[in-house]
């Protein structure tokens, strides 16, 4: 039996590792029992104090980037919010201001998961937490160009639009796990046929 390669495993949709995260989470992890607790509380910290830290580390680095070349941005409105003027900016500039809005989506994602785990003792938010965080950054431009050392050309060129579509998706494949892990029940995929009907009732 052949074990599965690093190529394989790294194939594997997300939204099935964090389902498979929670499943075993409900399995292995006592509510009551105040050690699992601990360490899940631990590994959410830790998983994201390193994304923080990884963001703040290559805002530093974009801050000192010697770069005069000039980019094209839609204005900067404060809080993730944009504008309908462009204005150039440097390279740097815009590496710092898309690290803090990558930080800026980190702590809020904390704030909701920790708010839902005090409230209700709720424990899915930080099982996933523990691996979208670090696995969400890794694939972001800004680490992909300034950590991993790939090239900004093609998708990874200056400015790094925000994936809103893929962001939404990807939030809508997370509440099916979540729900899927409640409930029991097995995630209903859409069919095109679906989608496309409801285009036509439109």
């Amino acid at each position: 039996m052949k074990l599965p390669t690093l190529e394989t495993l790294r194939n594997i949709p997300p939204v099935f590792v964090t389902l498979g995260l929670v499943v075993l989470s409900k399995t292995l992890v006592d509510p009551e029992n105040m050690l699992h607790l601990w360490i899940i509380r631990g590994l959410y910290a830790l998983s994201q104090l390193s994304c923080v830290l990884t963001l703040l580390y290559l805002y530093l680095q974009a801050r000192n980037n010697p770069d005069p070349a000039l980019v094209v941005v839609k204005e900067d409105l404060g809080f993730g919010m944009e504008g309908e003027k462009t204005e150039k900016i440097t390279v740097g500039l815009h590496d710092q201001r898309v690290a803090q809005k990558e930080m800026q989506k980190i702590v809020l994602g904390l704030a909701v998961a920790t708010f839902l785990h005090i409230k209700w003792e709720f424990l899915p938010p930080l099982v996933i937490g523990v691996f979208s965080g670090p696995h969400g950054l890794y694939n972001t431009p800004i680490v992909r160009v300034l950590l991993r050392g790939e090239r900004a050309w093609g998708k990874l060129q200056r400015p790094w639009a925000e994936p809103v579509s893929a962001m939404a998706s990807q939030w809508e494949s997370w509440n099916d796990t979540i729900t899927s892990a409640l409930t029991g029940e097995p995630q209903q995929k859409k069919s095109k046929k679906d989608k496309t009907s409801k285009r036509k009732n439109k």
